[in-house]
């Protein structure tokens, strides 16, 4: 059999050389995370072209951070895969501006809006090997911002009322297009029956293996200020907040991280704190440090909080694409929704709950999502 020749790390384009400090460091870094020697990178070739992947992708954001100093988010690695784009992106980087957006454009496509609301994460992590994969749209992620001085957990109606004025600040009116995966479908099916309800028109509305609820649930428990200084109590022994006073869930979680109690606590037992199911749902679990872990956790129990105590009983209009793995654990009442997603169609591909946003699955579901945003829209121009 003839020998495949090496491959050698560049792409067909032009090869060009580091024009500054920072494009030498960028290509050291690559050729360290791609075994690629590094006279044979050029700063203008596409990381996931010479072999790069999401999980590599992750390993060169965690590197480029903390070789810089930066926050970068792994969006960024997406959306600047090359080295000139990416050098650029962090010299004019500025953290406080950017952590604060709810709303972030995770790929470089053109042509009309598709809206992608974060998954039970409250990230966007879980999308971006999908959005890189939506030809004709421009994809805008939506992640769940911090709730400042808020007294107990939002209701997934909030969330989906503080959403909407987002998509506002970059489309004003509708057609729209949302796409919704975990328990992102969940607040995106909210968002359409807002929309609807406003007069609006939600041209296409794609959920993908969301456990949807169509009866109201038993009450579950409210995270709120009282509930936040038990944990404190029981989890690190800090009897002394009692005698605090306090305005919001917020100032409960800061005091709890400044304490000596928690400062003192070894790292290791703080993950062993987190449960199980939320360590599966926080972006590099293993590489946050102990207030890192504190914010993520929080975040996603106020969540699963707001999830628990929401079912969906307002009729949506919109074309609904409903994607499900054929390993999914999600059981849904197909008939309660058939009646309250009127123009309704479910189609199911291959994987499970998180492999389908994952290579190889996503390919199969950027195909079906592309050829379903397709075909409505011919159809909308007719």
């Amino acid at each position: 059999l003839k020998q495949l020749p090496e491959y050698d790390g560049i792409e067909k384009e032009k090869y060009v050389a580091p024009g500054n400090n920072m494009q030498e460091e960028l290509v050291v870094i690559w050729s360290d995370i791609l075994t690629i020697k590094k006279d044979r990178i050029s700063i203008i070739s596409n990381f996931f072209n010479l072999g790069g992947n999401s999980l590599l992708a992750m390993t060169l954001r965690n590197r480029v951070n903390k070789k810089f100093n930066i926050e970068l988010p792994l969006a960024e690695i997406f959306l600047h895969p090359n080295i000139r784009l990416l050098s650029e992106r962090i010299m004019n980087w500025k953290a406080t501006e950017e952590q604060d957006k709810v709303i972030h454009p995770i790929n470089n496509g053109s042509g009309e809006n598709l809206f992608i609301i974060h998954d039970g994460s409250g990230e966007l992590e879980g999308y971006l090997e999908l959005s890189t994969k939506i030809n004709k749209y421009k994809c805008y992620g939506i992640r769940f911002g911090q709730f400042n001085d808020i007294l107990e957990s939002p209701s997934i109606e909030q969330i989906a009322s503080n959403y909407i004025n987002e998509i506002k600040t970059i489309q004003k009116t509708g057609p729209y297009h949302i796409l919704g995966w975990s328990l992102g479908g969940v607040i995106a099916a909210e968002i359409t029956a807002q929309l609807e309800a406003q007069g609006e028109k939600v041209e296409n509305l794609i959920i993908i293996d969301s456990a949807l609820q169509f009866e109201k649930t038993l009450e579950n428990q409210i995270i709120d200020i009282s509930s936040e200084i038990e944990l404190a109590k029981s989890k690190f022994d800090i009897p002394e907040i009692e005698e605090q006073n306090f305005d919001s869930i917020n100032e409960v979680w800061n005091y709890i991280s400044d304490s000596k109690k928690f400062l003192q606590t070894p790292l290791e037992d703080i993950r062993n704190m987190v449960p199980e199911m939320i360590q599966l749902l926080i972006p590099d679990f293993l590489d946050k440090n102990a207030q890192e872990i504190m914010e993520a956790t929080n975040k996603i129990r106020l969540l699963i909080a707001a999830s628990d105590r929401y079912f969906v009983n307002n009729p949506i209009n919109a074309n609904t694409l409903y994607i499900s793995p054929n390993q999914s654990q999600v059981n849904i009442d197909r008939e309660k929704q058939q009646h309250l997603f009127r123009n309704s169609n479910t189609i199911t591909l291959p994987g499970d709950h998180f492999s389908i946003m994952r290579s190889p699955v996503v390919n199969e579901l950027s195909r079906t999502v592309n050829e379903h945003l397709e075909v409505n829209v011919l159809a909308t121009h007719i």
